[in-house]
């Protein structure tokens, strides 16, 4: 009788309080006790997030368009988002648990409703394009009705909690599993089974800047010094002084580079992954027995999930992805998690760990040494992405020099926190001064950081037998043609970007003029390890030829495209990439630009670095005009353009 006594109290947590004497008809809500309030709560934030997790990894799985473009999670994310979830129901429930002791019936109405509100909203706030009133209205509604049913049905309720609750937290515990196998485990297992690399093997270290065009560096003529280190290193090697991007955004210049693919190939429209159709660089040098491994500045773009993490044995895209997790982590997981983050206001948001969080250049590169260490005997080939020059443009706080104004009164720092929503037609002269003037400080930072890192690797002895390629990805519109930002022309100062490349056996000081696109950078890298005898996985040709030829080498035709919209910067004008697909072809010293609706444009590449005069109607050039209009036909597909 004892033992049947003690299991009866054990359970008085999920038991219905003492009911008292009801007339007939009256509407009495049920009641829990504290301790069962508690269990619940717990149940409704495991439930949610778990759910989550599946909704996430099936969007993933199946059609990552769907979620990717507001995705920036942790790998860590199967515990994480069910443990937040978990946290937060808990923390939500605890002034009804409070109230339960005096208002037991009250009590267990708030904790339903409140848990019930907060799983619908956080899984409503998944949908691509739902604002959060139009979730909180709906998560309204469902939370009454689910209310009413469960305290009809108050004694299944109570079973079925008993019942699945170990349940969850069993699918809890092997979703924390899972994600260690996957972030720490897989990584050692694929390094222990990499095979042997080919003797004295070169490392490779490839270098790209996010949103720098080469007219705002010193390197390529700009009258503020803006990269002496870059400018050092190219008398070391190659500077290709008409490299082109094929993509004036980073998703599809990233993949091109990756790929050896023109962009129209992959179909990175905004939100879609890297097709596993298309071989990647990193899986070539993986299988070849290089330690490969990534560290990137743009979180967004480049992290994993749009699939540029591919190939890799080591990709850190998140902050601190593999050494430190903490609390703030686990929450930019979930959906309720960035809405809540959303509510604590500018002044969180512009530090580097907020929601849209990019690693500066000495977070990058302090990762990458720390990696290198780990791994000192396997040949490298290592991406490294530097997002520092990227929008907002602000330079580090503890940077002494500086070009013309600095960033110092909360006007500024408003100025620079919100540049991408402003309209720019309305800024004053000094605004735009003080944002050019930002700008250029970013770009010397990054610069001063690639001195430091390639210094660095220099007194290691890590540097002698490694080949550096550094470009970037893009370039940036600061107001020519009233346009801005990236993403919306082809015009060249998108699209006209830095590319040296140094190492063994490479000449010094060596400059190529030729129109070259970066696409060929996987190929160039095949041919530098020694790989260039057996079949390419990658199309394009080595830039190689640039430097070893004696004789003139035959141009290719540089391809540039855009095929999505990304959100571009406020102007007063529309930029061409809104009316659809555009693409441009550089044809013997000719740039050609055709848009969405059939509009051409004609440049010459040398002699017009503003792209001023348009001779597309200039009957001097009818034959160049008939050349590029059969390339561009020839190697951009009909029917993406009227």
């Amino acid at each position: 009788m004892e033992a049947l006594s003690e299991r009866r109290i054990a359970r008085v947590e999920l038991r219905p309080a003492e009911q008292p004497h009801v007339e007939p008809g009256q509407n009495v809500a049920p009641s829990v006790s504290p301790a069962g309030l508690v269990l619940i709560a717990t149940w409704q934030g495991l439930a949610t997030g778990l759910i989550e997790v599946g909704i996430l990894t099936l969007w993933l799985q199946f059609d990552g368009s769907a979620i990717l473009g507001s995705l920036q999670l942790s790998r860590h994310f199967a515990w994480m988002i069910p443990l937040s979830h978990l946290v937060i129901f808990v923390l939500i429930s605890l002034p009804a648990l409070v109230l339960g002791f005096f208002r037991p019936r009250l009590a267990l109405r708030i904790t339903v409703f409140a848990g019930s509100f907060l799983a619908y909203f956080s899984l409503l706030s998944m949908i691509k394009g739902m604002f959060s009133w139009a979730c909180a209205l709906l998560a309204l509604g469902l939370a009454y009705q689910t209310t009413q049913i469960t305290l009809a049905h108050i004694s299944g309720f109570r079973r079925m909690v008993r019942w699945t609750l170990p349940a969850l937290f069993g699918l809890f515990a092997l979703c924390g599993y899972l994600a260690f196998d996957r972030v720490i485990l897989h990584e050692r297992r694929n390094l222990a089974a990499l095979p042997a690399a080919p003797a004295n093997a070169p490392n490779v270290l490839f270098i790209v800047l996010d949103t720098v065009p080469a007219n705002r560096m010193s390197l390529h003529g700009y009258a503020r010094d803006t990269t002496p280190n870059l400018k050092r290193l190219a008398a070391r090697g190659v500077k290709f002084n008409e490299a082109r991007s094929p993509a004036p955004w980073t998703l599809p210049s990233h993949a091109s580079m990756f790929t050896g693919r023109w962009p129209h190939e992959l179909g990175l429209e905004d939100g879609r992954t890297l097709d596993s159709r298309w071989p990647t660089l990193a899986e070539f040098m993986t299988k070849r027995g290089y330690a490969t491994s990534g560290f990137v500045g743009n979180t967004y773009f480049c992290n994993s999930w749009y699939g540029l993490a591919r190939g890799f044995l080591h990709y850190e895209d998140y902050y601190e992805e593999n050494v430190l997790i903490s609390p703030e982590e686990a929450l930019k997981c979930t959906a309720l998690g960035r809405w809540v983050i959303k509510l604590v206001g500018s002044s969180y948001l512009s530090r580097p760990e907020s929601v849209h969080f990019p690693k500066d250049a000495t977070r990058v590169k302090r990762d990458f040494t720390r990696w290198l260490d780990a791994n000192p005997t396997r040949p490298f080939f290592t991406f490294l992405n530097y997002i520092d020059a990227h929008d907002p443009y602000q330079p580090p706080l503890d940077r002494e020099k500086h070009f013309g104004l600095k960033i110092e009164s909360a006007e500024d720092f408003e100025l620079i926190r919100s540049w991408h929503l402003l309209n720019k037609s309305k800024l004053t002269p000094r605004e735009l001064t003080l944002v050019n003037d930002a700008y250029d400080d970013c770009l010397a930072h990054i610069d001063e950081q690639i001195g430091v890192l390639i210094d660095d690797l220099d007194r290691r002895g890590r540097l002698e037998n490694t080949y550096v390629v550094i470009t970037a990805d893009h370039g940036e519109q600061f107001g020519d043609r009233n346009l801005w930002g990236h993403g919306g022309s082809l015009y060249r100062p998108e699209m006209h970007v830095p590319l040296i490349v140094f190492g063994p056996g490479i000449p010094a000081g060596k400059e190529v003029a030729a129109p070259i696109s970066l696409r060929d950078i996987s190929t160039t890298l095949l041919e530098l390890v020694g790989a260039s005898g057996k079949p390419s996985p990658f199309p394009g040709r080595s830039l190689v030829r640039h430097w070893t030829s004696d004789g003139p080498i035959t141009p290719d035709t540089v391809l540039c495209g855009v095929d999505a919209t990304i959100k571009i910067a406020s102007t007063a004008v529309w930029p061409p990439s809104k009316r659809g697909p555009m693409a441009s072809v550089i044809v013997d010293g000719y740039n050609y630009i055709r848009d969405a609706l059939g509009g051409e444009e004609l440049y010459r590449v040398e002699g017009d670095p503003t792209e001023r005069q348009n001779l597309i109607a200039s009957p001097d050039v009818k034959d160049v005009i008939d050349r590029c209009r059969a390339e561009f036909k020839r190697i951009y597909p009909a029917g993406r353009q009227k």
